[in-house]
C-alpha cells in the first residue's frame, strides 16, 4: 500500500474525490487536510491560455498552503510586533530564523520559552509555503511521534513506509521537540525510527527545522541511546541537517 493511503485516509477518499471534481488540490494537499472548497469564482480553471491556467494553478496551490499554515499557526503568532521590547535581546537569533533560505541544512532553535523561537519559525513557515510556494510539512513534535505509533496496525509494523514518506518532504518543521515528545521516543522502537528519519534527511540533503526548549546537552541526555551514552549519535545526525541557533 502507498504510505500515504493509510486506513484513516482511505475513509476520507469519497470526500477527496468529490472535491477534486471541482478543484486542483493535489492528493498531498488533500491528505494534509486542505479539504474545504475554494471561494466561489475560483473553482473552474480558465480555458483561454496555458499561461492563465498556470497562474490559476499557482493561486490554488497558494490558497491550499495558506489554509495549512492558518490551521497550524496559533492566532497569537500571526500578527507579531517584532519591535516588542521583550524580543529585543534576541533580535539576532530571530532575524537569523526569519531570513533562513532554502538549502540542505535547516536549523535547531533552542532556548527557554518566551524568546520568540516559535514566532520566528511560524513567520518562516508562512514565507516558505505561502510566498515562495514550497512544500512545507509542519508537525508538532508530539504529534509526529503519535503518528509514528499509529503505524502499528493489527500487530503489523508499517512504520517504514510512513517514515520514508514523511522524510521525503522538501521542508519539515518539528515544533517543540521537548520532554513530552521524548517520552514516546525513549521506547527502543520509536527511537530507531527517529534515527532512520534523520538519516533519510541527511542522505537526501533535505533541511529540518526544529524548535526545542531544551539546550543541546539536555536534548542529547534526554534522547540518549539505550547503551548509556549521552546521545552523541543523535546530536551528530541532528547537527548534520540543522545549524544551532541558541536563544
Amino acid at each position: 500500500m502507498d504510505p500515504q493511503w493509510t486506513p484513516g485516509n482511505l475513509c476520507r477518499l469519497p470526500a477527496i474525490l468529490n472535491i477534486m471534481n471541482t478543484t486542483t488540490y493535489s492528493i498531498r494537499d488533500l491528505l494534509d487536510g486542505a479539504t474545504s472548497r475554494p471561494s466561489r469564482g475560483t473553482q473552474t480553471p480558465p480555458s483561454d491560455t496555458t499561461e492563465s491556467h498556470s497562474a490559476w494553478l499557482h493561486e490554488r496551490h497558494r490558497q491550499a498552503a495558506e489554509e495549512r499554515y492558518n490551521r497550524a499557526c496559533p492566532e497569537r503568532y500571526k500578527d507579531t510586533d517584532w519591535d516588542y521590547p521583550a524580543l529585543a535581546p534576541y533580535r539576532v537569533q530571530i532575524d537569523r530564523v526569519r531570513n533562513w533560505q532554502f538549502g540542505p541544512k535547516g536549523m535547531i532553535a533552542s532556548g527557554p520559552t518566551g524568546r520568540g523561537k516559535s514566532r520566528a519559525v511560524f513567520d518562516l513557515y508562512r514565507r516558505l509555503a505561502c510566498d515562495e510556494g514550497r512544500d512545507v510539512k509542519y508537525y508538532y513534535a508530539g504529534d509526529w511521534f503519535n503518528e509514528l505509533q499509529q503505524q502499528v496496525n493489527y500487530g503489523r509494523d508499517e512504520a517504514r513506509g510512513w517514515v520514508e514518506a514523511s522524510a521525503a518532504r522538501p521542508v519539515i518543521i518539528l515544533d517543540d521537540l521537548g520532554k513530552q515528545a521524548l517520552l514516546t521516543n525513549k521506547e527502543e522502537w520509536a527511537a530507531d525510527w527517529f534515527f532512520r528519519f534523520l538519516d533519510l534527511r541527511v542522505g537526501s540533503g533535505l533541511p529540518l527545522i526544529i524548535t526545542t526548549n531544551l539546550s543541546a546537552p539536555a536534548l542529547a541526555q534526554d534522547m540518549g541511546s539505550r547503551d548509556g551514552d549521552t546521545g552523541d549519535p543523535l546530536m551528530r545526525r541532528v547537527l548534520a541537517v540543522c545549524e544551532p541557533v541558541r536563544f
